[in-house]
């Protein structure tokens, strides 16, 4: 985790799991520090575009994500993925 971070990745977790389990999870790989915000599936849903994209931007856990919910929410959250070289 920490060399493909250190190329500059960014990681994130997208699972059906309850959310605690989710960060405890990324927090014992490495992915996010303790305490870091977790977005479930229900709240993904009530996001209009411009929160999807600006939490993608922040959040780099999501959990109890449909296979509904991650093919839309992902869609509107790719125009802000960055290549970096």
């Amino acid at each position: 985790m920490a060399e493909a971070q250190g190329a500059g990745v960014r990681v994130v977790m997208i699972t059906g799991d309850h959310p605690a389990t989710a960060s405890r999870i990324a927090t014992d790989l490495g992915i996010v520090g303790p305490g870091a915000t977790v977005l479930t599936g229900p709240e993904l849903d009530r996001l209009d575009e411009s929160e999807l994209q600006r939490s993608a931007g922040v959040v780099s856990v999501y959990a109890r994500v449909s296979p509904s919910t991650s093919s839309a929410s992902w869609t509107h959250c790719r125009p802000t993925a960055r290549w970096s070289r």
